[in-house]
């Protein structure tokens, strides 16, 4: 199973002081602004998003990965899913499910998300997506 890569999601309570913050440790905005209340932000390998309002807590978000099939082999696995997997309105799909201990899991994939050109805006390694 390729789930692409992980994001580590953060829900903020200050989404300016998060983003300013995180700059502190060399950490760049790839993706998102204010007003979507969200940033995404990059130091080499590691990518966190900083959520205001989205949800509670933290969340992994695996993007990238093909969301049905990696669905279908977790639900083989006797994995209920919280929500999806679903087809997004302009292509890409997002399933929800939660870890044993609540921690939200969300697989997610824009359509634009395999190809190179977006693997290289966001700094996301091509071999880490199916090809």
């Amino acid at each position: 199973m390729k789930l692409g890569w992980c994001d580590i999601c953060l829900n903020v309570e200050d989404l300016e002081a998060s983003r300013n913050f995180y700059e502190s440790f060399g950490f760049e905005v790839v993706e998102g602004d204010a007003e979507r209340k969200y940033y995404v932000m990059k130091n080499d390998s590691a990518r966190i998003g900083l959520y205001k309002d989205a949800f509670e807590g933290f969340m992994l978000n695996f993007r990238g990965g093909d969301v049905f099939a990696n669905s279908a082999i977790l639900k083989e696995k006797g994995l209920e899913f919280y929500s999806g997997p679903t087809e997004g309105k302009e292509g890409g799909a997002s399933a929800t499910i939660l870890d044993p201990d609540g921690n939200m899991i969300f697989l997610d994939t824009h359509p634009d998300e395999l190809e190179p050109e977006y693997q290289k805006k966001v700094g996301v390694l091509a071999h880490l997506i199916d090809e």
